[in-house]
């Protein structure tokens, strides 16, 4: 088996969501200012996920392997009336149009692979990964807490703050006529960031929610992610092609700050689709994917997400080092 692997590699997905607003979600307005305030929030984002990935076998089953994501992120605000007409020139600390580039969190992980034949004519497959996240992603002050001293805030986090292990297996079967695949994976962060105190700018009030502490904008615990994926393929008689109809699901906890559940996070999220692979030669291969959802849903009361597609493209090279 080879003992290099290269990989470059991105998902674009174009989300829509938006939730309801809460009197203590209101704009900070002076004295005197009576501009209409928001009922609901909207955001259109596109999301590009690019990753730089690498793994290098020491032997015949055991490797190591580095991925560093790098995040894109657009996103055009709207803010709505109760009739859902839209406020033209609203101003808000809680979103925004704007582009964020950045890493996320890089991962590091120790990998042991193995294969063998059942038959002539059916092999086997199987490698696991143990490794950690290590915070090279940006994490954002508590924007619950700065949003409720009504100042600008973030509520895109390209990181976790905290190393955080992360698993997985995946595994294969290969018959004459194709065949079938699988994975799962997941990151399982308990480490929550330290301590920040915040001073919020003069003259603002504070809108009570919870039992926050409001000059708290650290301790936070990033959410788990766990992703599975099946897939079953074939060549259909090509020589350079292979078809791979997949299932996914993914989910991903509710993130934590004071060890209170924060608003607006978590998902659960299922997807089919179909991804296209390209032998091009001299250990090179080329992917093309398209998924759309099946399921998707956020926790939150009053909020909602729509994501029509999720697109993702790789090359990949594999040879000796």
């Amino acid at each position: 088996m080879p003992n290099l692997m290269v990989g470059l590699s991105s998902t674009v997905s174009f989300v829509q969501t938006g939730h309801a607003v809460t009197d203590m979600q209101w704009e900070f307005r002076e004295e005197g200012d009576d501009r209409e305030q928001a009922t609901r929030h909207e955001l259109e984002l596109k999301l590009i996920n690019i990753n730089l990935a690498g793994t290098y076998y020491f032997n015949d089953w055991i490797g190591l392997s580095l991925r560093l994501p790098i995040r894109i992120v657009q996103s055009e605000a709207g803010f709505l009336r109760e009739d859902n007409s839209e406020i033209v020139g609203f101003d808000s600390a809680h979103h925004r149009d704007e582009t964020l580039v950045g890493p996320g969190d890089l991962e590091v992980m120790a990998i042991t692979r193995h294969s063998g034949q059942f038959t002539p004519s059916l092999s086997w497959f199987i490698s696991g990964a143990l490794g950690l996240t290590l915070p090279t992603g940006k994490v954002e002050d508590n924007p619950e807490v700065v949003g409720m001293w009504k100042t600008d805030h973030q509520h895109m986090f390209f990181g976790r703050g905290m190393p955080a292990p992360t698993l997985g297996l995946n595994g294969s079967l290969r018959m004459d006529w194709g065949f079938i695949e699988g994975s799962l994976s997941t990151t399982l962060p308990f480490l929550e960031t330290a301590s920040e105190e915040y001073t919020p700018p003069e003259g603002r009030e504070w809108h009570e929610m919870g039992a926050w502490d409001l000059y708290e904008v650290g301790e936070y615990l990033a959410p788990k992610i766990f992703t599975g994926v099946l897939g079953i393929g074939s060549d259909f008689g090509t020589e350079d092609w292979t078809f791979t109809g997949q299932l996914q699901a993914y989910h991903q906890s509710e993130a934590k700050w004071q060890d209170f559940p924060g608003v607006n996070s978590g998902r659960t999220e299922l997807l089919a689709g179909v991804r296209t692979s390209l032998f091009i030669g001299n250990g090179l291969i080329a992917e093309l994917s398209v998924k759309v959802p099946v399921y998707l849903n956020m926790g939150t009361f009053g909020a909602k997400i729509e994501m029509p597609v999720l697109l993702g493209f790789g090359f990949y090279f594999t040879g000796d080092a």
